[in-house]
């Protein structure tokens, strides 16, 4: 009997090994053919609904440190005020192609709100940010250490979330893979206030360790749905 748990505990780890490796080449293969034109639908939806967006996290790094893509990173994040939040996004982004995947939320979406949306396997992140007169702030939403958000849930009674705070500026036009989108006016700071070194690449950069601009909200609770199962594996470590 102990033989035949050991045989199964390594196939498992051998198929998980397998399939992780399966999916992440689906979605690196993916976003190098789709990602410019999801960005580009993005854009789309979210102009003809008015609504001015950023370039955020790795894909504003990518963008303004190297005019491209990080090629390690295979999805799209975006900063949008959670003031201009409507069900009019959600339609529009449908319009132009895309599926919602998952939605993160504090006190129904109120005081956290994180949206993810899907196209042709691409996937976009939405950030809304509240703000005050001189500050903007996020969430991203985490685990207990070698647990699943599932699992997190049911011994935590909800994710974890962690704020993440900039200093109120202006946007501006900012032209990237040929597609006129919106930046920080000032990117420069506002990439140092979350990577600090961002000019620098860095293997194994985890935010709620390496980023001046987080902070664990350990007595808040944060709540996900899933609307349909996607094809790739959440990660904890980052690389910038």
């Amino acid at each position: 009997m102990i033989e035949k748990i050991i045989w199964w505990l390594r196939s498992l780890t051998l198929y998980r090994f397998l399939f992780s490796g399966i999916k992440e080449r689906y979605v690196a293969r993916n976003f190098f053919k789709y990602g410019k034109e999801a960005l580009r639908r993005c854009d789309k939806a979210l102009r003809d609904n008015n609504i001015q967006y950023w370039l955020d996290f790795g894909t504003l790094l990518g963008a303004i440190r190297e005019n491209d893509f990080i090629k390690h990173d295979n999805d799209i994040d975006i900063g949008i005020l959670h003031a201009d939040y409507s069900k009019n996004i959600e339609l529009a982004m449908e319009k132009e192609g895309f599926k919602k995947i998952r939605q993160f939320e504090i006190n129904n979406g109120k005081d956290g709100l994180e949206q993810a949306y899907s196209y042709k396997g691409v996937n976009i992140d939405f950030f809304y940010y509240l703000s005050d007169e001189k500050k903007i702030w996020t969430h991203i939403f985490d685990t207990l250490p070698n647990e699943t958000f599932h699992s997190t849930v049911k011994k935590r009674g909800g994710l974890i979330p962690i704020r993440v705070e900039h200093k109120s500026q202006p946007l501006k036009n900012f032209t990237f893979q040929k597609i006129s989108t919106f930046v920080p006016l000032n990117s420069e700071n506002y990439l140092k206030e979350y990577y600090n070194n961002w000019r620098v690449p860095t293997k194994d950069w985890i935010p709620e360790r390496d980023s001046p601009a987080v902070k664990i909200l350990n007595n808040e609770f944060g709540t996900f749905t899933t609307f349909q199962v996607p094809f790739f594996k959440f990660k904890k470590t980052i690389k910038h």
